[in-house]
């Protein structure tokens, strides 16, 4: 057991190394590359024999790397944006908190590409004007209520406006990642608003510096740079044009505007030479301290581990940079009204509430009864914290999904079979990803899921995976409740094969894991004072289309020769909208039935079964839309080429003895 601590240990504070090295938030592709590459070296491969000497070298180099990282010079430019609606429904601080001339262009271009008397009508709740986004379902909340947004990169790095930025050059709003754009007030949608979420008007600042003298600014479309009188110089580049920033520029401002959505904006800084040399010795002495760090506390000698998760995860990031780049650069918009951005804009509240030390409203999590998806406003808020303003972490769970699909396979094949499932699931597998880019909180739940029944039903599994199995199985619950059920039999399950394989101790200690879920309840209880196990959600009409109490009457309806009577008509209306859900279960369970009539010893096969059965079962109930089924019919694949599996070895065993 101490072994195991040591190993486990030992990662985590490596990783951790890893970590400070790059320095948070990690918000570039390349720093994500190289913690992505790190972290599979770090899990891949087993620990080297550390001596004294190795240690060390490998902390000297380690902190050599972060001195360097925080002393060489770097541009450090204050940068502001902001949100523009100039509308007298929407009232906002900006004509009182922007140099006088920027407001009145910036005012002007929006009334020219928005008139008055075209614009939408206030009393649509899509509308841009509606005052829903001013007293939304968690509060009232502005749209603008500061001149230039908070920014969630700034975590770490104390901003004067919104940020502290390296490097300036975007195209486009995904690639300023401006936090704005999925504020909760700020969730207007569809063609009830005039102005889209895509394409809404925005200004970006920047406070020029010392550093940055002999640089270039370069934008294409309308910037206003101030002068030495304090008034401000207009500048229009259909090209992209340049500028040097010199020494009487120091302490001005630039003012990027695309108010109007017919002339984009870009911008880009051409550092100096200085900030050239500096920004490659920090990014060189990076990586070389990772590598050198990695190689001194691995044993490299074992790389052969490395390759297939190296591999598998390498071929999921250049799908994803082929087929939904929106996860790998920028900060995705997401739809307006819709579950992801909801899910986004709680968990940049929850951030907030942290940063100004409001512990108790963090843990509220905006909502007194959970709602919506319980746990994702927290992952979100992690996510900014270690990520910022990016999609890199939602990325990073999409990078593992394959292979967690594949060592799930495995549970139950060999390794050519789990390979064909890894095929026949691909399309559900881009699904998933797909659902991730738009933010909802069921990709993330259903690879917990997976990491849970991998840890937990493992045949190498010990003590300390499984419980932590099941901590992946309590968060996964705590993403999508519509999972307890199956989580539920997966403990069945467990608590089954250890009658069989370990103590009963062992399986009630790591079983405790789940016990993290209650975590809900608590929170329901003490911030709504009602119990509600999980979400209030799941017993709203909306949802709840035909409840328990619904086929209790209908059972009555049959009994008493009324098949035709109005419960029996709910449950069949609803039963025949997810009619494929039901024919694929009804295939697997045609094979389970067909391996035990086989008399064919598979107590993994018909435990994965079981649980598969209970992603299903809320569907006699609730509302689904296709993206809650996905795990049902990754399980049902994985299970279904399991009995497929099992029946050929059966076959070929028979024909063999004959």
């Amino acid at each position: 057991m101490y072994i195991i601590n040591y190993k486990y240990l030992f990662k985590a504070l490596l990783s951790l190394s890893v970590v400070a090295v790059i320095g948070l938030p990690i918000n570039t592709f390349w720093h994500f590359t190289l913690l992505v590459a790190s972290l599979v070296s770090i899990v891949a491969l087993p620990v080297a024999n550390v001596t004294s000497r190795k240690a060390l070298i490998s902390i000297a180099i380690l902190a050599t790397a972060m001195i360097l990282n925080y002393s060489l010079p770097r541009a450090a430019i204050e940068e502001g944006h902001n949100l523009f609606l100039a509308d007298e429904v929407r009232s906002n601080i900006l004509p009182d908190n922007l140099p006088l001339p920027v407001y009145a262009r910036m005012k002007q271009q929006f009334d020219q590409a928005y008139p008055l008397n075209k614009r939408c009508d206030p009393h649509k709740a899509g509308c841009w004007r509606s005052p829903i986004w001013a007293e939304s379902n968690w509060g009232k909340k502005e749209s603008i209520k500061t001149a230039y947004a908070q920014s969630l990169d700034s975590i770490f790095r104390k901003a004067k406006y919104s940020r502290v930025v390296d490097q300036i050059e975007f195209s486009d709003l995904d690639d300023l990642r401006a936090g704005f754009v999925n504020e909760l007030s700020n969730s207007w949608w569809g063609d009830d608003s005039d102005i889209k979420r895509a394409s809404m008007p925005y200004f970006v600042m920047y406070e020029l510096n010392e550093r940055i003298v002999d640089s270039l600014m370069c934008w294409t479309g309308e910037v206003m740079w101030e002068n030495a009188q304090g008034s401000f110089d207009t500048f229009y580049n259909e090209r992209l044009a340049c500028r040097a920033i010199t020494s009487a520029d120091i302490g001005k401002r630039i003012y990027g505007l695309r108010v109007n959505p017919e002339h984009p904006l870009a911008m880009q800084l051409k550092p100096n030479t200085k900030l050239k040399f500096s920004n490659l010795a920090r990014e060189s002495c990076t990586l070389i301290a990772v590598i050198v760090s990695l190689i001194l506390m691995l044993r490299w000698s074992a790389w052969r581990t490395i390759l297939f998760p190296a591999l598998c995860i390498a071929t999921t990031a250049a799908f994803i940079l082929l087929f939904v780049p929106g996860l790998t650069h920028g900060y995705t918009i997401f739809v307006g009204g819709d579950d992801g951005l909801t899910h986004e804009g709680l968990g940049r509240e929850v951030l907030r509430h942290l940063m100004t030390g409001d512990i108790s409203n963090a843990l509220r999590g905006e909502e007194d009864v959970f709602y919506m998806m319980p746990g994702m406003r927290y992952f979100r808020a992690l996510g900014f914290v270690v990520f910022g303003e990016t999609n890199f972490g939602y990325m990073a769970m999409m990078l593992i999904l394959p292979l967690v699909v594949f060592s799930v396979a495995r549970l139950l094949l060999p390794r050519s079979w789990s390979f064909a499932v890894l095929a026949l699931t691909s399309s559900l597998i881009f699904q998933f990803i797909t659902s991730a880019n738009y933010g909802y909180a069921d990709p993330m739940g259903y690879v917990f899921f997976l990491i849970a029944i991998w840890l937990t039903l493992s045949p190498s599994s010990n003590l300390i995976t499984r419980w932590l199995g099941f901590i992946f199985l309590a968060l996964s619950v705590f993403v999508r409740p519509n999972l307890a059920i199956a989580a539920v039999l997966l403990i069945l399950v467990h608590f089954w094969q250890s009658t069989r394989n370990i103590s009963l101790r062992d399986a009630l200690l790591s079983s405790s894991g789940f016990g993290l879920i209650l975590l809900v309840p608590i929170h329901n209880y003490v911030f709504g004072h009602r119990f509600v196990p999980l979400t209030s959600a799941a017993s709203i009409p909306e949802n709840l289309k035909a409840a328990p109490l619904t086929y209790i009457h209908a059972i009555t309806e049959v009994v008493t020769g009324h098949w035709s009577g109005a419960n029996m008509d709910v449950i069949k209306e609803h039963l025949l909208k997810y009619r494929s859900s039901w024919e694929i279960l009804c295939i697997v369970m045609v094979l389970a039935a067909w391996t035990y009539r086989k008399r064919v010893h598979a107590p993994m096969t018909n435990g994965m079964l079981l649980v598969t059965v209970g992603m299903f079962l809320p569907f006699l109930f609730y509302s689904a839309s296709g993206r809650y089924h996905l795990l049902a019919w990754l399980f049902a694949i994985i299970v279904g080429v399991g009995y497929i599996f099992l029946i050929r070895t059966s076959l070929h065993n028979t024909a063999e003895s004959r």
